[in-house]
């Protein structure tokens, strides 16, 4: 085989062969051209002129040397050797470049315009790829891709999609958050309105029918009081409902008017609000909202209760609960004020709460503390009642007595509203007086019993009636001579009704008196509610006569006893209390 002819000699170089192109402004450059081959063998300098190239635009001789490593790489890469139609679109299109914006370039000798075209194509490009023409994914890849349809709008529809969503987040926390005030607002003013109610229920264990028009007044009153609407609105009387029943759960709920009857201890309040219009949800098409709360109250044993410093001896032969004593009876106690022991006869006695031990806030032991005690609030926190006897002193539920009763009189008697003269005396600020001064005797209140809430015949006003009407002390022909030599002051009707306080309905233990007296204590049964009928007075001697009304166990449901605390539980000894109970 011929051994393969040498490439044709590079054409001299002109001037004209390729002229360089250069500014309007540039001047000719005086450097020599560079001859092909200066500094390099003829192998690099082919080399890199072949380099990039495609074979069709070789020699026959070159184009069989150099196709077929070539073609056996392509053979093993399973693609074709020819350029593709998007190849030579970006030659076309990088030469169109080079011509828009030509270069600083330096002359160039003859026949070395294809090498540096094709190293500048080098640097822009890289060696020209094997083309995949014909495949599916070439066409894939090569497919011009087809302009996706117009999206303007879109984001508006979402908006507008989205919007009553939003609107409904928005009325969930603003309009829901209102009703939720609303209704807090409405619970508050029920919980006043059935304590208020329930205060009212406090009586004999059969409720009179006056105490339930009594307890609705008074729980549409306060509720009345109370305001709505972020506090801007009053609620209406019409808007509040109060009844009444025996039962809290399964009984008939009446309303004053329609008889609940006497043993509907529990009182049930409900208010509502119409009308509310929503802020925001009213655009998804909610319309006005109502609102409405509920609350049931009854007179439950304090935890806390204060009783006077008196207290009740079993009747002989008798036995719990009541111990011998009638609801409405009336019971005395009699005895003599001489400075020195006293003696004593009838049911009831004066006692000390703390035998051996002082009283807080009313201290100086003796007839002094028992004073400080009827002036003030009573002996608060009271024993529990013991079954046992009593074996030494200190045990709780084990009182004592105290033979000196001195100075008990102006103390007893500023609950009925009538204050001595002098310096040092009490006065309605420190010893308020009751509701009520008016005092009952056989004098004015022939029938004996039941001055609470009976009917004398004789037209005089009994407890509860002289408590509406904030009745002093006035029928004081029978008394006014005991205090001759040192008058009392009465309260008006005006001090009664503004500073008057539950003074004459009061706490007091059920002692068993057996052996009472000196150094022995008695030990507690239970506790009593009973009604002061008259003050401290003396027969014209040394005499004391003090009569009070039995009204039942404190702790019983109905009973007029009220204190002040927080109620208790069934084991609880003090007065009743209104306590919410739903």
């Amino acid at each position: 085989m011929p051994p393969p002819r040498p490439p044709p000699p590079p054409p001299a170089a002109s001037p004209a062969a390729n002229p360089r192109r250069r500014r309007s402004n540039e001047p000719e450059s005086t450097h020599p051209a560079r001859p092909a081959g200066r500094g390099r063998d003829r192998r690099t300098v082919q080399r890199r002129r072949l380099r990039g190239v495609h074979l069709a635009e070789l020699g026959p001789a070159l184009r069989r040397r150099h196709a077929r490593p070539a073609r056996a790489a392509a053979a093993r890469a399973g693609r074709a050797t020819a350029p593709c139609r998007g190849q030579r679109a970006e030659r076309r299109a990088y030469r169109a470049r080079e011509r828009r914006s030509p270069g600083r370039q330096l002359p160039r000798a003859a026949g070395h315009e294809r090498d540096q075209h094709r190293r500048r194509r080098r640097h822009a490009g890289g060696a020209l790829k094997p083309c995949t023409r014909g495949t599916a994914v070439s066409r894939t890849l090569h497919r011009k891709p087809t302009p996706r349809p117009a999206q303007r709008g879109s984001v508006a529809i979402v908006v507008g999609i989205s919007l009553a969503v939003l609107v409904g987040f928005v009325g969930l926390a603003l309009d829901g958050g209102r009703l939720y005030v609303t209704k807090t607002e409405l619970q508050n003013a029920a919980d006043s309105c059935a304590l208020a109610a329930a205060y009212e229920l406090a009586g004999a264990p059969s409720i009179a029918t006056e105490a339930f028009a009594s307890a609705d007044a008074a729980a549409t009153t306060v509720a009345q009081k109370n305001r709505v609407g972020f506090q801007g609105d009053a609620i209406a009387s019409a808007d509040v409902t109060v009844e009444f029943s025996n039962a809290l759960s399964g009984g008939a709920w009446l309303s004053a008017g329609s008889g609940p009857g006497g043993d509907a201890r529990y009182v049930r309040c409900t208010i509502q609000r119409n009308g509310i219009t929503p802020w925001f949800m009213q655009l998804l098409g909610f319309g006005d909202q109502s609102v409405a709360a509920l609350a049931t109250a009854a007179l439950a044993p304090s935890q806390r209760s204060c009783g006077l410093p008196m207290g009740l001896c079993v009747q002989p032969g008798s036995s719990a609960p009541d111990y011998g004593y009638v609801v409405g009876n009336w019971y005395s106690m009699n005895f003599q004020d001489t400075g020195g022991s006293a003696s004593y006869s009838g049911n009831f006695r004066w006692i000390d709460y703390n035998p051996g031990a002082p009283t807080p806030g009313c201290p100086g032991g003796g007839a002094a503390e028992l004073a400080c005690l009827m002036a003030g609030s009573g002996q608060c926190d009271l024993p529990p009642p013991i079954a046992g006897n009593c074996s030494s002193g200190g045990t709780p539920g084990c009182v004592g007595q105290n033979g000196n009763v001195n100075s008990m009189e102006a103390a007893y008697n500023s609950r009925f509203g009538l204050y001595k003269s002098g310096s040092g005396s009490y006065n309605v600020s420190s010893a308020p007086p009751d509701f009520t001064g008016y005092e009952y005797s056989t004098e004015n209140w022939g029938l004996g019993r039941d001055a609470y809430n009976g009917d004398a015949g004789n037209g005089v006003s009994n407890f509860r009636s002289a408590r509406a009407a904030h009745l002093p002390a006035v029928d004081l022909s029978w008394v006014i001579p005991a205090f001759f030599n040192n008058p009392y002051n009465a309260s008006t009707t005006a001090q009664h009704a503004s500073a008057g306080a539950n003074r004459r309905l009061a706490i007091v233990p059920i002692l068993d008196c057996t052996g009472f007296g000196g150094g022995t204590l008695a030990p507690i049964r239970a506790y009593a509610c009973v009604l002061l009928l008259d003050p401290y007075r003396k027969d014209g001697g040394n005499n004391v006569i003090s009569r009070l009304e039995y009204r039942g166990l404190a702790n019983l449901p109905g009973s007029p006893c009220a204190s002040w605390g927080v109620a208790g539980d069934a084991s609880s000894v003090g007065p009743l209390v209104p306590a919410l109970v739903q």
